[in-house]
């Protein structure tokens, strides 16, 4: 079955991108203005762990015990990689594994 095309989708996902980039250029733009004193450097460097713990949190408590299993695991897989894909795909095979196992 075809789909018609929508022009209104495109323009939607178009404009959704525009504001991404102009969010992500203008973050980079306020800090390049304020001088990176080691107080300042700290608060960045927190900034991936706090964003773990906002998001990941709430969804490891929600997903039950695989959740509660594949979480640690990731935040392990995170500090000895340093990358988020590969952390990602950790946590994702063992929530699968341990979902697949029954529980």
């Amino acid at each position: 079955m075809s789909m018609p095309f929508e022009p209104f989708s495109y323009i939607g996902i178009l404009a959704m991108a525009l504001v991404t980039v102009c969010l992500r250029m203008t973050g980079y733009w306020i800090v390049g203005r304020f001088p990176l004193t080691p107080r300042f450097r700290r608060a960045l460097e927190a900034l991936p762990l706090a964003l773990f713990a906002a998001t990941i949190i709430p969804l490891a408590v929600k997903g039950g015990p695989a959740g509660w299993i594949a979480t640690p695991i990731v935040a392990v897989a995170m500090l000895l990689t340093g990358k988020e894909a590969i952390a990602l795909l950790v946590g994702v095979a063992v929530a699968t594994i341990v979902r697949a196992n029954g529980l």
